[in-house]
């Protein structure tokens, strides 16, 4: 491996590593921001995962993901909780969705295509492994119409970064 492959592979390790810790951030964030419905989240943390797609790749954006809801539910005490199973459910329906469609999709609708599936990731781990109850079904609703509002906020700010980010100077 040449000095400057070897130096490119430690950029991108490096963006990946800072992506996931502000990914931390903003989730923990988000935690802490109370919206008037229960366990409704914006999903600040997939503005990272998005930019991580289009900016370095398919690859890092699942590593970015994976660390964030591992190391989140590590720090704060939800490993093997139904919380970081939801998690884990919810962020890799999200990801299948956006990997598979960021070339086919412009931004926003691939946000919130991104919000629908990690919604329906997580409503079908608790429907089929805690609650199995049909009334899930009205939440689901709920849950598509505030994931419809955020997908368009998170595909906006996405949109931002990228387009910062591509301007600037970086041998990703």
């Amino acid at each position: 491996m040449s000095s400057h492959s070897r130096k490119r592979a430690l950029r991108r390790l490096l963006a990946v590593s800072l992506l996931t810790a502000m990914a931390i951030l903003l989730n923990a964030f988000d935690m802490a921001l109370t919206l008037p419905i229960p366990s409704v989240r914006v999903g600040f943390s997939h503005i990272l995962t998005i930019s991580a797609l289009y900016i370095l790749g398919r690859k890092e954006a699942l590593l970015v993901v994976l660390f964030k809801v591992f190391l989140s539910a590590l720090i704060f005490g939800k490993l093997a909780s139904p919380a970081f199973f939801i998690a884990l459910a919810g962020n890799s329906a999200a990801l299948l969705f956006l990997t598979a469609g960021f070339r086919r999709f412009s931004l926003i609708p691939l946000s919130i295509g991104g919000a629908f599936c990690n919604n329906l990731g997580q409503i079908l781990v608790v429907y089929f492994f805690f609650i199995p109850k049909s009334e899930l079904l009205w939440y689901f609703f709920l849950m598509l119409l505030g994931g419809t509002v955020s997908g368009l906020l998170i595909g906006l700010l996405s949109g931002l970064i990228i387009k910062r980010v591509r301007y600037a100077a970086l041998d990703l």
